[in-house]
């Protein structure tokens, strides 16, 4: 009987003990972690994974995480990625963090107006990936099905630029799924603020992100881009050509120098809107949020022609006379001034 009580308060003091162990060690025990970067791999060991953390300093025991993580069945749950470690940290949370996949976000900004290959430039020089494999993404006609619908057959225009929070290791495909997610979001969200679907003669949203584009190339000033989209708009309504410069620029492509010539406006492609009636067959840019919003709801007037002031501004006229007067006073005589 003696033996068997000593015996059960044994086992009774190494219950206590290693479950205080257990509890100081995952809960209680922390370590003051300078800002460290972890790179788990695909398919790593529990046991490899360990021992990283171990190098790292991030735990002070490898073995005491291991036997953490089999007796919780955590085991097969600890997800690849980059994680970044700043601060202190129990066994616990670290375990958590591993689980729940809270990798190290990095942040990429787009600015409004650029072209697909523009976005693909800064995707490359911020080493997303490269240049050449977004742009084999976006040329990708199953995708463009997938993603995109019957009728559409580019992606330039529906990235919609803004900034993005994107981890180590993201693939092309997966960047551009969340641009267009985004774009998606930002056209429902205009027309819920505005009860509901515009009513623009029939046009379909492929069409109003196409006019959103031009509009963006043609004014940087957010106050005066439903004064643009009027205009054409009621172009579009009386069957009169939109005569915008930034389609024959984007329609020249390479060729274009940084001088717009008379006979680029008289050369033809698809994108010519001196040459073509209605809209170019794509959008010549990825617009931001107020010319999306001015393509949808342009401002009610009578203008169809506008021409830079020279200071970012543009002045409206609803007559050629008029436009002439304005041409003369805001480009031809300031030039010889």
């Amino acid at each position: 009987m003696k033996y068997i009580i000593y015996g059960a308060c044994f086992i009774a003091i190494l219950l206590i003990v290693l479950t205080a162990s257990f509890y100081y060690f995952t809960h209680i025990d922390s370590r003051n972690i300078q800002t460290t970067i972890l790179n788990i791999d695909r398919g790593e060991s529990v046991r490899a994974i360990s021992r990283k953390l171990k190098k790292e300093k991030i735990v002070n025991n490898d073995s005491f995480f291991l036997f953490y993580v089999l007796i919780k069945g955590y085991h097969k749950r600890l997800k690849a990625g980059e994680y970044e470690f700043a601060g202190n940290y129990t066994i616990d949370e670290i375990v958590s963090k591993l689980v729940n996949h809270e990798i190290k976000l990095r942040k990429v900004t787009i600015p409004e107006g650029l072209t697909l290959s523009e976005i693909g430039d800064i995707f490359d020089k911020r080493a997303l990936f490269k240049k050449s494999e977004f742009m084999d993404v976006i040329n990708d006609d199953s995708l463009k099905s997938q993603l995109l619908g019957d009728g559409v057959n580019s992606f330039e225009g529906l990235l919609f630029p803004d900034t993005y929070y994107y981890w180590k290791g993201i693939e092309p495909q997966q960047m551009v799924e969340m641009m267009i997610n985004r774009k998606n979001e930002i056209v429902k969200g205009i027309e819920k603020e505005n009860g509901g679907k515009a009513s623009l003669g029939g046009m379909k949203e492929y069409e109003i992100m196409i006019l959103a584009s031009i509009i963006e190339k043609e004014s940087s000033y957010d106050a005066e881009r439903e004064l643009v989209s009027s205009v054409f708009h009621n172009r579009l309504e009386i069957g009169m050509k939109l005569d915008s410069d930034p389609t024959v620029i984007y329609g020249l492509g390479d060729k274009f120098d940084g001088n717009l010539r008379k006979s680029d406006l008289e050369m033809f492609t698809e994108y010519n809107t001196y040459l073509i009636t209605g809209l170019p067959p794509t959008p010549i840019a990825n617009p931001g949020k107020s010319s999306i919003y001015a393509a949808l709801y342009p401002a009610e007037t009578h203008y169809l022609y506008f021409v830079s002031r020279g200071d970012g501004t543009h002045y409206f006229s609803r007559n050629y006379a008029e436009h002439r007067k304005a041409v003369y006073q805001y480009q031809i005589n300031s030039n010889k001034n």
